[in-house]
């Protein structure tokens, strides 16, 4: 197996990166069906992931900066609902859902 060499100044994780300044995910907890992110970067995949690292792929649909997603009825709990864009950055915020 080779693993590919990171280019100068290129790290490579794995991991997503920081959440960035200015995005936010509404409400936080969730109570309800629905989730908003304001993002100034297009999501391709809106996904949770439950605390046994399950993932819920969420449908949702983006208007310019906004998203909004449908939460399924889904246990009480700790959520990580990660985003990953159309530049291919992947980015991850707790969600609690009530």
């Amino acid at each position: 197996m080779s693993l590919a060499k990171p280019q100068d100044g290129e790290e490579i994780t794995g991991l997503p990166e920081a959440w960035p300044v200015g995005w936010k995910v509404y409400p936080n907890p969730v109570v309800g069906h629905t989730v908003w992110l304001e993002a100034n970067e297009r999501p391709t995949s809106l996904t949770l992931y439950d605390a046994r690292g399950r993932a819920i792929p969420l449908n949702f649909q983006w208007n310019s900066s906004q998203a909004h997603a449908t939460v399924p009825g889904l246990p009480e709990g700790l959520y990580s609902l990660q985003v990953v864009t159309e530049q291919g950055r992947a980015f991850s915020k707790k969600l609690l859902i009530q």
